[in-house]
């Protein structure tokens, strides 16, 4: 029952998000998440994995970002618009590489490097950031911004499973909320690690035990909540619109690789007063095209007013590169958010006319 009642809020923030109202009091704020920032990308190249002989001036799919891709990706949205509201900024910051070659200065000197490029370039603006902590704030407008660490309930953490409530944040996050509900204020969550499922491959983030705890305090508010934003994913969903990512780092696991990716960062256009989301526009970087011209230049990949409501999106759009398993996968990662449930309804979608569960992607 919580799981179809999830279903019901994420559906509502989903369908909100696509409902412009003309009189509405207009705001905007910039969504980034995983700059993962490789500050040995022209040296050791610690994040890439392949071989990157010609690295390029604005980075290569094997590999996190090198410092001139940071610095055009924040640029390019002071271009695109910079009398936003705010900023929110979902985590990853470090390059994906191994323990070893990092420390906490290190980890430190890459966050304090990002931090001055963005409030340089964005002055007097607030930007709410998901880096180990939770918080609230109000924006200007009234709008509560809640901002978690899911990190703790991320597959990778060793130190939280057996924990019924690690640091204290699901007490804290149900008390915020009921404080939120009492004076009927609307919230916008923010945090790294999204929940439910990451589709089509079907990767669950969260710690199974960690699920129905989040879950519930998400269904019994979620006529405050207006919006989720989350990032890790690399990759778009349809759950809640989230990861603008700016890496272009694919991965490379024994028996999978992942797609490549252009960097990406995304503009979302809100209500002031209710705090709902009326559009998302969203600007990637043509990877190959730019480092060739050394030089980059923001497009735009998808206007989600536009996109989700043309009749024909999904046969433009997904059809041609998402045959049956893939969008059982993808509809069923919509509607489910633990893995024994995923599987049963992709079962069901699929019945004996879907390709081999391995084979997502085709005509």
């Amino acid at each position: 029952m919580a799981g179809d009642s999830l279903s019901a809020v994420i559906c509502v923030c989903f369908l909100v998000a696509l409902q412009v109202t003309s009189g509405a009091n207009i705001g905007h704020f910039w969504h980034v998440t995983d700059f993962h920032y490789d500050h040995t990308y022209w040296s050791e190249q610690l994040s890439c994995n392949d071989d990157v002989p010609q690295p390029g001036v604005f980075g290569d799919y094997w590999c996190d970002s090198p410092w001139r891709l940071v610095t055009d990706a924040i640029e390019a949205m002071t271009h695109i618009r910079s009398d936003v509201d705010f900023l929110v900024w979902t985590g990853d910051t470090v390059a994906h590489i191994h323990d070893d070659h990092l420390s906490v200065n290190i980890n430190m000197d890459i966050m304090q490097n990002l931090t001055t490029a963005i409030t340089k370039a964005f002055p007097n603006k607030t930007v709410y950031a998901t880096f180990g902590g939770y918080y609230t704030r109000l924006t200007a407008s009234g709008l509560r911004i809640v901002a978690l660490n899911t990190n703790l309930y991320y597959t990778s953490d060793r130190q939280t499973p057996g924990h019924p409530d690690p640091a204290g944040q699901f007490q804290w996050f149900r008390t915020t909320m009921e404080r939120a509900n009492s004076t009927g204020e609307k919230v916008i969550v923010i945090a790294h690690i999204p929940p439910g499922l990451h589709t089509p491959r079907g990767t669950l983030w969260f710690q199974t035990e960690f699920v129905q705890p989040f879950n519930s305090i998400l269904t019994q508010f979620a006529h405050n909540i207006v919006g989720m934003h989350f990032g890790h994913d690399h990759h778009d969903g349809f759950k809640i619109f989230y990861d603008a990512q700016v890496t272009p780092w694919r991965y490379k696991l024994p028996g999978q690789v992942g797609v490549p990716h252009n960097p990406a960062i995304r503009l979302v256009t809100f209500d002031r007063d209710t705090g709902r989301h009326l559009d998302i526009q969203q600007y990637y970087l043509d990877l190959p095209a730019s480092n060739k011209q050394d030089q980059a230049g923001a497009e735009t990949t998808a206007n989600f007013t536009l996109l989700f409501t043309t009749a024909a999106a999904e046969q433009e759009g997904t059809a041609k590169v998402c045959n049956k398993t893939c969008k059982a996968r993808i509809l069923c990662g919509f509607k489910h958010y633990t893995m024994a449930d995923f599987d049963a309804c992709v079962s069901q979608q699929c019945d004996d006319t879907c390709p081999n569960s391995g084979a997502i992607v085709g005509k």
